[in-house]
């Protein structure tokens, strides 16, 4: 019985330490008029680094003159951006994205927009590539300001 308590706790301790943990977040915006100046910072915050990642925008819905212009589901733009190839992200590293190189759309355009990031990546352990995508929506306080709330993950 205490051999498997102590296997268990091994293995729980391994997977703890081997389980990726590819941190995609938002900060700002910086001027609450704009939603546009706020950035979104994706870290390696594991314990291990993660080898193919590409980070590209993403966007679920913008409304356009009050008509959706996509059906909701993310597609994954390419902007050419230096961020887009693939590389190594090492423990602690850490690429902050500005919205405003995802997106060039008129500020009035941005109310219950969806746009977010999809970044891929493949653990040291596998040999498959992992997907994230963290959506955030544009929310209005009133007055003109706005703030990104990050949409449920399905």
């Amino acid at each position: 019985m205490f051999a498997a308590l102590l296997a268990m706790a091994t293995f729980l301790g391994a997977y703890t330490v081997l389980k990726p943990r590819l941190t995609i977040s938002t900060s700002g915006p910086s001027d609450d008029r704009n939603p546009l100046s706020a950035s979104f910072l994706v870290s390696n915050d594991g314990y291990l680094p993660l080898y193919a990642v590409s980070i590209h925008c993403v966007v679920a819905e913008i409304d356009m003159n009050r008509t959706p212009t996509e059906g909701g589901t993310p597609v994954a733009i390419s902007i050419g951006a230096n961020w887009e190839k693939e590389r190594i992200f090492n423990v602690g590293d850490k690429v902050t994205i500005p919205l405003s190189d995802c997106l060039i759309i008129p500020t009035q355009s941005l109310p219950d927009a969806r746009v977010g990031l999809q970044a891929t990546y493949r653990p040291i352990w596998s040999p498959s590539q992992r997907k994230r995508v963290v959506i955030y929506t544009a929310r209005s306080i009133g007055l003109g300001r706005f703030y990104w709330e990050a949409m449920p993950s399905p």
